[in-house]
């Protein structure tokens, strides 16, 4: 039964720390979360990597242009004005045109 325990425990330490770092949670961000740390985060989680420096940064100011939207977007949803909350997934580093062409739709 310990052993269990000790399990079970260690499971969600590790899975906790898949999506918080440094203080910073990839489910819960504001204004003031530090975008570079939540990137890293990010790039972690999503075992994400880039072949070129240059597609990184570009990637980067991708991935903080929706973190924008989606903070901006869920001020509005705790307001009462939308009906949803936004949040980041595996596709959070993409532009809404990659995202379509990725699935296939115009």
């Amino acid at each position: 039964m310990m052993f269990l325990i000790a399990v079970l425990v260690t499971f969600s330490l590790v899975f906790s720390s898949s999506s918080e770092s440094n203080g910073v949670d990839l489910k819960n961000f504001t204004k003031e979360t530090n975008v570079a740390e939540l990137w890293k985060l990010y790039k972690t989680t999503y075992n994400k990597h880039y072949g070129e420096e240059n597609e990184a940064a570009k990637r980067y100011d991708i991935f903080a242009d929706n973190v924008k939207k989606i903070i901006e977007h869920n001020e509005e949803y705790d307001k009462g004005l939308s009906t949803y909350k936004m949040g980041l997934n595996a596709f959070s580093d993409y532009t809404a045109e990659e995202f379509r062409a990725f699935r296939g739709v115009a």
